[in-house]
């Protein structure tokens, strides 16, 4: 874990938002057909 830690962390945050906004997108388009 040296300098490559910090920059490991923003990558698996960012993943992390864009798996988010993806369910929502998902959930709201699901919603949207009942």
């Amino acid at each position: 874990m040296g300098r490559g830690a910090p920059q490991m962390a923003d990558l698996a945050y960012a993943l992390l938002l864009v798996g988010v906004f993806a369910l929502m997108a998902l959930t709201l388009r699901g919603l949207e057909r009942l």
